[in-house]
């Protein structure tokens, strides 16, 4: 009996040992597959084994792999270009998935609506390589790349996101700003607030009002190019021409609850409040968000 007792108590020791070694042994890597980086331009990027996400110009690409075996003759010279291909389209649309849109990534969303996912897919068939050359163990690695925007965003962002009409402004005091002190976009300095990069990302009042989301946004202009861009350089944010020559820079308070928003002091958003021109600045998604390294 005390035989049969000892060897499930060493068997259950030697599962718990396993475990924790597993656990610590993967963990940095599991840790580190997704990492930030600022490019020397300022762009934002998430590097991953398989490829990258350009957030500051919806550029994603991906790498695949491909090498002739022996023991398969099925794997000839000339296939294995199409076989690097394939499992690179494989690695897009992976990365694809697990970009997050607001509180849920594109791989939950797609799990709720079956037509997307093949949506997705058929965007793949204009992707072409960018570069490819063979590793010193002779196989082929192809890189191939997309653009977020377009399809995949019409096909990803919420429906609630639709075309506004165009806004007229209506002067009524003849006290409207005077077009040298206009302002032509947003410039919001998220840094320090541990935010992480949306595809539809919210600001909101500390009351929990939106002060930039899809009633404020034209489909269009955000299909076309996206609801934000990030970046991480200020100086590189407020230069670029999607926010103009007379951006608004405003400071994040804080990342609201689930990460889906960053959340404005009262003053500032008030302030948004004031600005007639916003209206027209955020139906064109003139947004742009800086984000730490």
């Amino acid at each position: 009996m005390n035989k049969k007792y000892n060897l499930r108590f060493f068997k259950i020791l030697f599962r718990q040992l396993t475990v924790t070694f597993m656990v610590l042994f993967f963990l940095p890597t599991l840790l580190f597959a997704a990492r930030a980086t600022c490019s020397k331009t300022g762009n934002y990027i998430t590097r991953l084994g398989n490829g990258t996400i350009n957030w500051s110009t919806g550029r994603i690409s991906a790498k695949g792999t491909a090498s002739p075996l022996k023991e398969d003759k099925s794997k000839t010279s000339s296939s294995i270009p199409g076989a690097a291909k394939t499992d690179a389209i494989v690695n897009l649309i992976s990365i694809l998935k697990n970009i997050k849109i607001s509180k849920e990534s594109v791989k939950e969303f797609v799990a709720s609506n079956d037509n997307i996912m093949a949506q997705i897919e058929n965007t793949m068939s204009d992707v072409s390589a960018v570069d490819q050359h063979y590793t010193s163990d002779g196989a082929l690695e192809i890189k191939i790349a997309t653009s977020m925007y377009g399809s995949f965003l019409q096909s990803v962002l919420p429906h609630d996101i639709s075309r506004i009409p165009e806004i007229k402004s209506i002067e009524t005091s003849g006290k409207i700003q005077q077009q040298r002190g206009k302002y032509t976009g947003l410039v919001l300095d998220a840094r320090g607030l541990g935010f992480k990069p949306l595809l539809y990302p919210l600001v909101m009042n500390e009351q929990g009002d939106e002060v930039y989301s899809a009633l404020f946004i034209n489909r269009e202009y955000a299909v076309q190019y996206g609801v934000c861009k990030y970046f991480c350089s200020m100086e590189k944010a407020a230069a670029n021409k999607r926010v103009g020559n007379n951006p608004l820079i405003l400071k994040g308070l804080r990342a609201g609850e689930g990460g889906k928003s960053i959340i404005l002091n009262k003053p500032d958003a008030e302030k948004i409040e004031r600005i007639i021109e916003r209206h027209s600045f955020f139906k064109e998604c003139r947004v742009i968000i800086v984000l730490d390294q």
